[in-house]
């Protein structure tokens, strides 16, 4: 019922704008209403020397607890700096973003993810509210708990070539 209203509500709207002259704020504001709204979330790819994959034990995941550091990004910043606030908050590393790896829409929420190539280069963990434990694990060795979409995702990426590391170690 509610989707039917919706729907007569979103054909109002489009009705308005077409026939109404509306100013650029008014339009703005439509669009707003009438659009899908998507969170934006951002991932942190580290890997260590040995080619081993950076990933955290969050507290608050229940059935797949190890995943990527990353989160949502705050309003005004960039998509680099929320990752690299992220890894910090999470993971106490200090980084620098190497490259855009991927952007991924997540199947089941209305969230893009945005998947960057990171290189630490100092600061040390320290377990927290939200991270439990971290560690470094080769790509032929994910912990069982770790999500298998996220696994699928840095799989393909690997063998698409757009990590520094193979599924077999070579990079």
């Amino acid at each position: 019922m509610w989707l039917d209203r919706l729907g007569s509500l979103k054909r109002l709207l489009l009705f308005v704008w077409r026939t109404v002259p509306l100013t650029p704020r008014l339009r703005s504001m439509l669009y707003w209403l009438i659009s899908t709204k998507y969170g934006i979330g951002v991932q942190a790819v580290v890997f260590d020397e040995a080619g081993r994959l950076l990933l955290l034990r969050h507290t608050y995941k229940g059935r797949y607890p190890w995943g990527l550091p990353g989160g949502g990004m705050g309003r005004g910043e960039t998509t680099a700096a929320a990752t690299l606030r992220e890894l910090r908050e999470e993971a106490g590393l200090d980084a620098t973003i190497q490259a855009l790896i991927g952007v991924e829409t997540h199947p089941h929420r209305l969230v893009i993810e945005i998947f960057y190539l990171c290189r630490a280069h100092g600061g040390e963990f320290r377990p927290n509210a939200e991270i439990a434990a971290c560690g470094y694990f080769a790509l032929d060795a994910l912990p069982p708990d770790l999500e298998p979409r996220l696994r699928r995702i840095i799989l393909a990426y690997a063998a698409a070539g757009r990590l520094p590391v193979r599924l077999n170690g070579a990079g």
